[in-house]
């Protein structure tokens, strides 16, 4: 969290009941990526502060996990002659895991403040970590998430973050549509994951996208 699947906006943010509340913080620099297999260390030691990625992808944020791989050369830019064939880009990417990782530092002037992490939207799921802290689920297609880090981050200090995306539970089959093996079925089993995914996959004019 699908965008694969992943989209991935965040940003933090502070309130207060006494004054105009602090600028908002966009968190869309500094961003890494990895393959959930890849990865055996679990959430509270990957959102540390001394953890340390090794042969993670330079993320690009906002984006899909597709952007990421295709900005690191892994795959080629699908929308491109015949590379969104399964053969160049694999569906696999749909039903794959994944782990982002950031770090940021509240400003000082959150200090005293409420400060929430926001997320404007996941597809499918994810686990959110803070310092090595589980500071909240979200579930469903591109579902906002958003959570209270107070007291869990000191404003002025560093922090890290580690979302592990997770991918829909009924991803379904692309169809490979050719004069053929024509139209195939409207959407399919995705259906049952949201009313997004009726429009996504599955039409003779919208070839899915492999991740």
């Amino acid at each position: 969290m699908r965008f694969t699947s992943l989209i991935l906006l965040v940003s933090l943010s502070a309130a207060t009941l006494h004054a105009d509340p602090p600028e908002k913080v966009i968190l869309s620099s500094g961003w890494q990526l990895q393959d959930g297999s890849r990865v055996p260390q679990k959430g509270a030691e990957i959102s540390s502060a001394s953890f340390s990625p090794k042969s993670w992808y330079s993320a690009t944020v906002p984006g899909t996990v597709l952007t990421t791989l295709v900005d690191n050369h892994v795959y080629p830019e699908p929308l491109y002659g015949e590379n969104n064939r399964p053969d160049v880009i694999p569906d696999s990417l749909c039903r794959t895991d994944w782990w982002y990782r950031s770090s940021f530092q509240a400003p000082a002037d959150y200090a005293g403040k409420m400060i929430w992490l926001n997320f404007d939207g996941i597809n499918y799921a994810a686990d959110v970590w803070i310092n090595g802290v589980a500071v909240g689920t979200i579930n469903g297609a591109f579902v906002r998430g958003r959570f209270n880090l107070t007291g869990v981050v000191t404003p002025g200090k560093p922090a890290a973050v580690a979302v592990h995306i997770y991918p829909q539970p009924h991803p379904g089959v692309s169809h490979e549509h050719t004069l053929g093996a024509g139209n195939g079925i409207i959407g399919g089993i995705s259906r049952i994951d949201g009313p997004t995914f009726a429009c996504t996959i599955g039409w003779d004019w919208l070839p899915a996208i492999r991740d």
